[in-house]
């Protein structure tokens, strides 16, 4: 009944699964990733309630994941940027599982002053440039396209902007050395 294809998503850094349960009504599959169990368990309690049996749920450090390469339609990195060290070892790892032509799709923070989200959130960057997240993508051999600001409350000090970027067909992504 869906006129989206049957897709293979993977959602870096998927929290409570607010996201995944969203992807999940429409995707074949849907693998959510986080490193906080804590996190994981209340997704998973999510997807139980709402009768979604497409997810599969994994615990992992999203700069290096126990995953095969080269199977995935599209990779969902929502505002989990901010929380790791390494942004292009994140990027470098969602290129690496998408297919040739598959997407990445990276919703971020733009630059900010909250510096209490470091302490209270466990934030690693204060958001970012978004020429910089794109130069980050094509690094890691995705063809990025520009970015465009995202909804926001009006009232709150986060922006947020939209990257999206396809793996190129011709070029093998970059494996890590």
């Amino acid at each position: 009944s869906s006129l989206l294809p049957p897709l293979e998503v993977v959602d870096f850094g998927c929290g409570t699964g607010a996201l995944t349960v969203e992807l999940a009504r429409w995707a074949k599959h849907v693998t959510a990733i986080d490193r906080s169990e804590g996190a994981l368990a209340k997704a998973k309690g999510e997807a139980t309630r709402q009768g979604l049996g497409n997810i599969t749920f994994l615990a992992a450090d999203l700069e290096a994941l126990p995953l095969e390469g080269g199977r995935a339609d599209l990779v969902v990195i929502s505002q989990s940027l901010h929380h790791v060290q390494n942004i292009s070892a994140v990027l470098a790892e969602g290129a690496r599982l998408l297919k040739p032509g598959g997407r990445m799709v990276v919703l971020e923070l733009l630059p900010h002053e909250e510096d209490w989200v470091r302490a209270r959130l466990g934030h690693q960057h204060l958001g970012f440039d978004p020429a910089q997240v794109e130069k980050a993508m094509r690094a890691v051999g995705l063809e990025a396209e520009a970015p465009r600001a995202a909804q926001r409350e009006a009232s709150s000090p986060f922006k947020a902007f939209l990257l999206t970027g396809t793996r190129n067909r011709k070029s093998p992504a970059k494996s890590r050395s």
